[in-house]
């Protein structure tokens, strides 16, 4: 780990007692631990840290912070804190938003899985843009109709079980009209509306 958090009233607190030897050595062991992710070595460990005239110093704060294990000497919040630094680098990033999507679409698609507590990887936009291209629509329209729908992913077959029957009367006018009139199309003739069949244009 290249930086960690420090609480400068805890540390303070915590450390009252030290004189400026101890409480530099303390300072370089939490470093050096840090920064190596691993416990501070049996072996000489004011050698480690730059102090080899300061061996009392160190093994003083070394007995008062840390436990001494064959491993070397640890303390247990720092390894706390080493594994949940590890943890964090284990989750994939979020994906990135592609040249083809609008960015306020993107952004609300953003808000609407984070909401959900999911955030989106490059996995899960890629399965996405894969569903999108089986229902034949853009992955602009998949996301705008995620947002419209709230759907946190997105699935070809969802589409289709979004799309209306067309009511059976209407139906039945068409067929009427398309016979009338020798039409194969007759939508635009039809006032489904309010019920009733008149000429649109």
């Amino acid at each position: 780990m290249h930086y960690y958090q420090f609480n400068i009233g805890d540390y303070a607190s915590h450390t009252r007692y030290l004189n400026m030897t101890e409480d530099l050595a303390y300072r370089r062991l939490l470093d050096l631990y840090y920064l190596q992710e691993k416990p501070i070595p049996l072996d000489k460990p004011q050698d480690c840290i730059g102090m080899h005239d300061c061996s009392t110093d160190v093994e003083r704060v070394l007995n008062d912070y840390f436990i001494r294990t064959e491993k070397g000497w640890v303390n247990k919040q720092i390894e706390a804190a080493i594994e949940a630094s590890k943890s964090k680098k284990q989750i994939k990033p979020e994906a990135i938003k592609p040249d083809n999507v609008d960015a306020n679409i993107w952004n609300d698609f953003i808000s609407l899985r984070k909401t959900k507590n999911a955030r989106l990887t490059e996995t899960a936009l890629n399965g996405i843009v894969r569903e999108a291209k089986k229902a034949n629509v853009t992955i602009n329209d998949a996301l705008s109709m995620c947002c419209s729908l709230g759907w946190q992913g997105f699935k070809a077959d969802w589409v289709k079980d979004t799309k209306k029957k067309e009511p059976a009367w209407v139906t039945a006018k068409k067929d009427w009209v398309n016979e009338m009139t020798g039409k194969t199309e007759s939508a635009d003739i039809i006032d489904m509306e309010n019920n009733n069949l008149r000429l649109i244009k």
